[in-house]
């Protein structure tokens, strides 16, 4: 606790110096409208990647989903939360199929949702850029009946990375955990929960987009959510 009120006076403290001084931190720059830029996907398209290399770029921190997924299973029993122990609670979880894979996943990700919102609406009270990313993440987090006001939503944005070649995202899975050997099964899974996430988006205050060509995707994502 005395830790984190260093840190929070520490930053108003910058923040102060900021404004006292005129200058401007470089990220504004950029033109960001944001203060939560959401970026989600499955597992191996390349999304960490491409947001640390943003929040980097546009001098912003970020959040990793993953990590509040952890806390909120340390800090609950399967009784509290059953969803989201399953996986290590049910003898049959590890022989689900990739569609039940699937399945539990999106309802795990639904159940965190409400920690989820919570942490990107204390960052748009406080107008604290940040980039939220991770596998956790689904397009309906930002649908109004989760509380969400317009006004609320003008300081959020959203973009889903995708990746069609389920070979590239075993690749891609292989260079990242090459202890783990092939790729292709848990491929097939990351594949049905982006295709899944795509479809999602449509209708909704979230974007696909292709990850691929690499070397371009900041720059896509930048100009899909301006």
């Amino acid at each position: 606790m005395g830790v984190h009120r260093f840190h929070w006076s520490w930053q108003r403290t910058w923040e102060r110096a900021l404004v006292t001084s005129n200058e401007v931190p470089w990220f504004s720059s950029h033109g960001r409208t944001w203060d939560v830029l959401v970026v989600g996907g499955a597992s191996g398209v390349g999304k960490s990647t491409t947001a640390y290399r943003l929040a980097h770029e546009l001098g912003v921190g970020i959040c990793e989903v993953d990590d509040l997924h952890q806390a909120v299973l340390t800090m609950t029993t399967p009784d509290q939360q059953p969803v989201l122990h399953r996986w290590h609670t049910s003898p049959e979880a590890m022989a689900m199929s990739p569609t039940d894979i699937v399945d539990l996943h999106i309802a795990v990700c639904r159940t965190l949702i409400p920690a989820v919102r919570d942490v990107i609406a204390q960052h748009v009270e406080d107008g604290r850029p940040i980039v939220l990313e991770g596998d956790y993440l689904v397009p309906e987090l930002l649908d109004a009946r989760h509380g969400w006001t317009a006004k609320d939503l003008e300081r959020v944005r959203a973009v889903f990375l995708h990746e069609p070649d389920t070979s590239q995202v075993a690749r891609n899975l292989l260079d990242r955990e090459p202890e783990q050997g092939d790729q292709t099964g848990r491929a097939s899974v990351t594949q049905l929960f982006g295709t899944w996430l795509r479809d999602e988006c449509s209708g909704r205050a979230a974007v696909s987009l292709e990850v691929r060509p690499y070397a371009t995707v900041s720059e896509r994502l930048l100009a899909a959510i301006r």
